[in-house]
């Protein structure tokens, strides 16, 4: 089996602590401490990401976007993720494991519905 050439992120590791089994936070980018995150990466969660104000770049699954105000993005597990820059960026960001999605829930399938 070949070895993933991206290191796999929890959401413990945005939060600076990388052993923390957290399974949903809410950050916004103004409180943030900078992650110590490689710049190309997966994550092993969801992220809803939306700004208010500011421009950025990011690349999802070799996709570059520009992250511009009032837009929202949607990360799935898996997916090669860069954030070019937040913090010049109003918003923020919520972090949630499939576990914590289907907490009361037994179907993933509509998280994939949404319009998003």
């Amino acid at each position: 089996m070949m070895k993933d050439i991206f290191q796999m992120y929890n959401i413990g590791h945005f939060i600076n602590q990388p052993r923390n089994p957290t399974e949903f936070e809410i950050l916004r980018f103004d409180e943030m401490a900078e992650p110590n995150v490689d710049d190309f990466h997966k994550h092993s969660f969801y992220e809803i990401l939306w700004t208010e104000k500011g421009k950025s770049r990011q690349i999802i699954d070799y996709n570059e976007y520009e992250v511009q105000p009032n837009s929202l993005f949607f990360i799935s597990p898996n997916q090669v993720h860069h954030f070019e820059e937040w913090k010049p960026l109003s918003g923020g960001t919520i972090l949630f494991t499939e576990d914590f999605y289907l907490l009361n829930r037994t179907n993933k399938d509509p998280l994939f519905e949404l319009s998003f």
